[in-house]
């Protein structure tokens, strides 16, 4: 956690965590160090990248989240459940950066491990860090909230700017199509707890996508047992 006098609260939130979830990406590391098996270390780190930013450095092989990208998803969830109290925002911010910091991870486990994927390597890292929120969290419901937290950024994200022919040719697919997948995993790991997304206007058509979802995350989940096997601890 590099000290930013320019985002001294941001820094104080990850490294702390909040109330109810204190050290939260420090408690997330040691289950990964309990739990993996690499062949040199990870550095993680948050610091002020002057962007809004996530990456992995293949050359360093190191992991950076930025403050930046920590502010602007404080805002938009700010935004989207000011009707609620500060820890509950602070709590649903943290849930999408750690959903950010395991999509980067999985960008750093295809490398270092060599994985053999299939399709574009974003949204690969996209369904890798729902099934790690989803499969390992503490408890099965925080996992579905906290990518619906994830999806709901995406969602917000959006903009006609996005249809713009140099946006299709990029990696990443649209935030809306990333705000419907994960709704998708979220709602395919557990349709009960996630039944209310049927019949939310925040999502039209998504009861015509609904049908295959679990099939969807049932593949993930089985995709990504079978890839790890060789590296777990």
């Amino acid at each position: 956690y590099v000290p930013s006098d320019n985002y001294s609260d941001y820094e104080a939130w990850v490294k702390n965590g909040m109330n109810n979830y204190p050290n939260f990406f420090d408690d997330v590391t040691d289950w990964l160090n309990q739990n993996y098996r690499l062949p040199h270390d990870v550095p993680i780190f948050f610091f002020e990248c002057n962007m809004t930013n996530a990456y992995y450095e293949p050359n360093a092989k190191e992991i950076v989240l930025c403050y930046e990208l920590v502010k602007q998803y404080h805002n938009i969830i700010y935004y989207a459940y000011s009707h609620t109290n500060d820890d509950y925002i602070g709590y649903a911010t943290l849930s999408a950066v750690n959903y950010v910091f395991y999509h980067e991870l999985a960008h750093a486990l295809i490398d270092i491990y060599d994985l053999r994927i299939t399709g574009l390597e974003e949204d690969v890292a996209d369904q890798y860090s729902a099934y790690m929120i989803a499969e390992f969290s503490a408890d099965e419901n925080i996992g579905s909230d906290q990518i619906q937290f994830a999806a709901i950024i995406n969602g917000l994200s959006h903009s006609e700017a996005q249809f713009q022919p140099s946006v299709f040719a990029d990696t990443h697919s649209l935030s809306i199509q990333r705000y419907y997948n994960l709704m998708c995993y979220a709602y395919g790991n557990d349709p009960v707890y996630n039944a209310s997304v049927l019949e939310s206007p925040s999502f039209p058509g998504f009861d015509q996508r609904a049908p295959y979802c679990e099939n969807e995350y049932a593949q993930i989940v089985n995709t990504w047992d079978y890839l790890l096997v060789p590296f777990l601890k």
